[in-house]
């Protein structure tokens, strides 16, 4: 079941989605439990229930069902990118790691996650090239005796 009909913006965002998204901005909270979810529209009462009842799980820390595999797979639709962006900028003094995924915003959710995972592999390998090469320039040169 969508959360919105398809002809009413052509966001197709699954209950299952809304849900994921409320418990990503719960991490991303300082303090916990501050997040406040608002209705609007009501065209589908069926969708709006279902959406409602998984972000409440999500609120609660209840375990929430999987995002099917295309769902994840599936890029953002060209409206949501650019109101993410618009947001993004907008937010971006307030909310500085805004700054951190804007380059993944037209991404799908499993291509940004595999970049992300990619970006912290990376930044390991280079923190321990980094001091594997502080420890060997730390120790006295070695003379021939």
């Amino acid at each position: 079941m969508d959360g919105h009909n398809p002809q009413l913006g052509g966001y197709n965002v699954s209950a299952e989605c809304f849900a994921y998204i409320t418990s990503q901005l719960m991490k991303v909270t300082s303090i916990k439990g501050k997040v406040v979810l608002a209705l609007e529209g009501g065209y589908d009462l069926r969708a709006i229930c279902n959406a409602s009842e998984l972000c409440v799980k999500a609120l609660l820390e209840d375990e929430l069902p999987e995002i099917s595999a295309v769902s994840l797979e599936t890029p953002p639709h060209l409206n949501a990118v650019k109101a993410i962006m618009h947001a993004s900028r907008t937010q971006r003094a307030h909310w500085p790691c805004t700054s951190r995924v804007a380059t993944r915003i037209t991404m799908s959710h499993a291509d940004a996650l595999s970049c992300e995972i990619e970006e912290e592999e990376t930044i390991n390998a280079m923190s321990g090239l980094t001091m594997s090469m502080s420890s060997q320039s730390a120790r006295p040169p070695e003379h021939d005796v």
